[in-house]
């Protein structure tokens, strides 16, 4: 499971606590309903706004947004940390791949 996977599955838990359809979250939060259905899969990872309009709009708690995402502190100093997901051993890499994006 990738870090953007994890939060797509806490979105759509926070969306179906409110009891709301993406269509639903859509009109209220003023996200498109294919992004919220991208963001619930896995296939982007939300920007900050983004994720504040979906809290907002569903009435989420930010902690349960980044449930099961932690973050590994580098072990030496002028390496990079990673987020990691619980439950997995490893670093996540958030840089998309070169066949994803626009370059």
């Amino acid at each position: 499971m990738t870090v953007a996977e994890q939060i797509g599955l806490n979105i759509r838990k926070i969306r179906r606590r409110a009891d709301m359809s993406q269509d639903d979250l859509a009109g209220t939060s003023g996200v498109h309903r294919t992004q919220i259905s991208l963001l619930e899969r896995g296939e982007r990872i939300p920007r900050l706004d983004t994720c504040i309009r979906i809290l907002v709009s569903a009435e989420g708690d930010a902690r349960c947004l980044v449930d099961g995402v932690g973050w590994q502190e580098p072990v030496r100093w002028g390496q990079d940390g990673w987020f990691t997901i619980v439950g997995l051993s490893g670093p996540v890499d958030l840089r998309p791949s070169r066949s994803e994006g626009d370059g």
